[in-house]
This record gives C-alpha cells, structure tokens and sequence, in this order.
C-alpha cells in the first residue's frame, strides 16, 4: 500500500462476506429456519427434523423449559419468511430472553457451518496438512486488498500496514482473520510462529460480537485455526452468548474504540454495507468526524437510496483538506466489495 502510515477504517457488512459464500439475507432465515425446525417423534425420543446440537444445547440451559425453549425455535422458524431479518426480528422480541436465546444458538451453528463451507475454509491434505488455496479468494475483495497491500513491500512493512486499518465488522464471522492469516504466512513465506505477529496486527472491532475468537496454534511448521471448527451443545451455548442484539447496548469500550478510529481515519470504506439506520448511529454516535475520502458500495440500491446514503455520509463525515464542491468527497458504487477494490486500486495504492 502506497502510504502505509495512512489511517484507513474498513466497515464491513454481510455483502462482504458473501463473496466467501457466507450467506445473507433470505438464504440466512431459510437456514435459521431449518435449523429450529425441531421435532421428534411421536415418543419423543427420537429427533427427526432440526439441529440436533441445538436441540441438546436446550437440556444444557440452565433454569429453562425445553418446551418453552422449543416454541420459540417454532415462533422463529414461522416468522422467518416475514422478517427482514433474525437480527430484526430478535430485536423486536427483545423482552422475549427464551426466544433471543435460541435465535443466538441458531446464528451460531448458521455461521459456523458457513465457515466450514466457505471458500476460506482450510482443508487438511491426505496427511492431514492444512492446504491454503489462494485460488478461492480470486476476484474476492480480501483478495484484490491483498494484492494492494503487499506491493512493493516485505513482511515487517506489510505489518505495519496492517497496523494502520481499522476493520469494523457488523458480521459475526471470521472471515478476515482466516484469510490474512494464511494468505500473509503463504505470501511472505515465513515460518508458522510469525502466525502470532500477523494476528496482533490485525484490529478488528466487531460491535455486534462474533462466533468466538479466532484461534490458531503451529504444530510441527504447520497452521491450524478454528475457523469452521464444529461445535459441540455445551460449546453452542458458551460461543452463542458472545452476540449481541440490535437492542442490547453496544460495549464502552467498543464505543470509544470505533470512535477513536474515526478520528484518525484518513480513508473511511463502507463494503457490502447495508447503511441501515441502527447500525449507522452506531458508527458515527451522534459525531461528526474530519476524514479524508470516504469511499463505499452501494450494490443494486435504488438511485433514492444511494442519494440518501450519500446525504447522512456526509453529514457525519466531513471533508477535512478545505471546501469541496456539496458530497464529491464521498464516491459510492454500485458494484460488488471486489469490483470495489479494482475501482478504487490506485486512490489506495497512492
């Protein structure tokens, strides 16, 4: 990256990781949905539709009724095809704490598994080797970033360029910290120990939580991580409590963390971000910030909408090097994250 001392924050929203074959939107409820599909038999004994982890998480919980537990996966379940999403609609049931509960259990397993079917999911060879394939992060937008980042540069460099970004992250996965991981250690061909520098120079603020932390070890030069890594009931339950609602207040420290990137932010980046209301208040607090360029995707938004977007943008972020002709500053496109990266590559280059 051209200057690697620039200050650049990243908000990623779920288009982002749909690249990577995470899912969205409608396909998101439909797993949900099937997931809280719990039934039995007609002993009761044994399951025959639903997740079966979930379904043992709920004789784990303390202090709950596994019928109670089970219409609310149904109540779930039935609103799923109505809602604009399970984070939408846990939000409105908010007061409801059985019924975020098994919502959390079900976002859970969903990403997990969409980790494990990823396209940055890591396979281990015949000897059990973990195998990293770049080829699957081609035309994807942590691809395309990589390839700005390590030009003309070295390992000690390229950390400190990733010293200098600040990734906020409204998904719950853990996409970012897979690539860059393996993708870095490949690259720069270092040994498995230096895992541990690259992970360090990451900051990623997720202001939602995510599946759990990422974790990785070297055994015997090799590279493992967590990323996809089934999770048992008791597990289920540990990893679910990590997420947080629309409705549940976002942590001090996150807070201040977002806002301190922001003020130093010489780029702002919105990729695959959805814009909505609860989620921008989130970032900007109420504040207004001095940036430099703020740059974004808008894919398939209607031309109201991006004017919108674009209107609220600038009334949070203003251009810091002096007047500028209304919103120039602010350069939205209706592309994918990776079609985002291409657009942009020499402005994040230079």
């Amino acid at each position: 990256m051209g200057d690697k001392n620039r200050k650049n924050v990243i908000v990623v929203g779920a288009g982002a990781s749909k690249e990577f074959g995470l899912p969205v939107g409608s396909t998101l409820k439909t797993q949900i949905a099937d997931l809280l599909d719990i039934n039995y038999d007609t002993f009761g004994r044994k399951l025959i539709r639903g997740s079966s982890e979930i379904a043992h998480a709920f004789t784990l919980l303390p202090d709950s009724n596994n019928r109670t537990l089970q219409e609310a996966a149904w109540k779930i379940r039935d609103n799923m095809p109505i809602a604009p999403s399970i984070d939408n609609y846990m939000h409105t049931h908010s007061k409801n704490n059985e019924l975020v509960q098994v919502g959390k259990l079900a976002i859970t397993h969903a990403i997990i598994e969409a980790e494990k079917s990823s396209r940055l999911y890591v396979y281990g060879n015949t000897s059990g080797i973990p195998i990293f394939d770049a080829s699957k992060a081609n035309k994807t937008w942590l691809g395309e970033f990589f390839k700005i980042l390590v030009a003309e540069t070295n390992f000690e460099q390229f950390l400190v360029s990733l010293e200098n970004i600040t990734f906020i992250s409204f998904n719950y996965d853990r996409c970012i910290h897979q690539f860059f991981y393996y993708a870095s250690l490949q690259y720069f061909d270092v040994p498995a120990d230096e895992g541990e520098r690259i992970i360090d120079a990451l900051n990623i603020i997720y202001p939602y939580g995510s599946v759990g932390d990422f974790t990785f070890r070297a055994e015997r030069g090799h590279c493992h991580t967590n990323f996809g890594a089934s999770l048992g009931a008791k597990q289920l339950i540990e990893q679910s409590q990590y997420l947080k609602t629309f409705t549940e207040s976002v942590e001090d420290d996150t807070q201040s963390e977002i806002h301190d990137a922001l003020v130093q932010a010489d780029i702002v980046m919105f990729l695959g971000f959805g814009f909505l209301g609860l989620n921008m208040k989130l970032i900007h607090n109420g504040g207004k910030f001095d940036v430099g360029d703020v740059l974004g995707t808008v894919f398939e938004q209607s031309d109201n909408n991006i004017q919108s977007i674009r209107t609220e943008i600038s009334y949070h972020f203003e251009y810091r090097h002096g007047p500028i002709p209304g919103d120039a500053y602010v350069n939205l496109i209706d592309g994918t994250c990776a079609d985002f990266m291409n657009e942009f590559n020499r402005l994040l280059m230079g």
